[in-house]
C-alpha cells in the first residue's frame, strides 16, 4: 500500500490539495486544530515556494510511525528541480527574499515544524518537515547517529509501489 501522497505544484491552484491532504491526515491522526493548522501552514508556504522559485516539484505527505509502533506524525516533503538557492542559510531567516515578499516564508516552516531540514544545490530542493501530535513525542524518540530514509510513491494511477531499498550500517558508515 502507498503511504506517500504525491501532489505536483507548478500553480499556485495547485497548492490546495496538499494543504487538505495534510488537514485530513492531521485529523486522521488525532492532532489539535492547532497543530493540524501548521501543517497546512507548512504546506502552503512550501508550495508557494513551488510556485515562485522552482522550475516544478512536488509535495510529498505520509505519516509517521513513533517509537512505540503508533502513528502520530507527518512527513512533509518538498522537492524541486532547481535552480536551487545561491544562500540556505540566509534565505532561512525572515525579512530576506528574491521576489519582493516579506522573506517570512521558510522561518515560518522551521518555526512550525517539530523537525526541518533543507537541502539544496543547482539541481534542485529538497525541504523536509515534520510534525507530531504531541511535541513532546519528538523528544521520546530514541535518536539513532542516522537517519536515514527513502520515499515510495507510486505510478500515478496504480495503488502500490514496486520500488525498494535497504540500508545497513558497518562501523561508522552506511551503505
Amino acid at each position: 500500500m502507498n503511504v506517500t501522497a504525491a501532489f505536483p505544484v507548478t500553480d499556485a491552484s495547485q497548492v490546495g490539495d496538499p494543504r487538505r491532504m495534510a488537514l485530513w491526515l492531521a485529523e486522521q491522526l488525532g492532532f489539535s486544530d492547532e497543530r493540524g493548522g501548521r501543517a497546512a501552514l507548512i504546506v502552503s508556504e512550501l508550495g508557494t515556494n513551488l510556485v515562485k522559485h522552482a522550475r516544478g516539484g512536488e509535495i510529498l505527505i505520509r505519516p509517521l510511525t513513533s517509537s512505540a509502533g503508533e502513528r502520530s506524525g507527518i512527513e512533509i516533503v518538498a522537492v524541486d528541480t532547481g535552480p536551487g538557492m545561491t544562500n540556505p542559510f540566509r534565505s532561512r531567516r525572515d525579512g530576506y527574499s528574491t521576489t519582493g515578499t516579506l522573506g517570512h516564508g521558510l522561518g515560518a516552516i522551521e518555526r512550525q515544524a517539530d523537525a526541518f531540514d533543507l537541502y539544496s544545490h543547482t539541481g534542485g530542493t529538497i525541504i523536509v518537515a515534520s510534525l507530531w501530535r504531541d511535541p513532546r513525542e519528538l523528544t521520546s524518540h530514541t535518536r539513532s547517529r542516522y537517519e536515514v530514509g527513502a520515499v515510495h510513491v507510486s505510478k500515478t494511477g496504480e495503488d502500490v509501489c514496486g520500488d525498494a531499498w535497504a540500508w545497513r550500517q558497518l562501523d561508522d558508515r552506511l551503505a
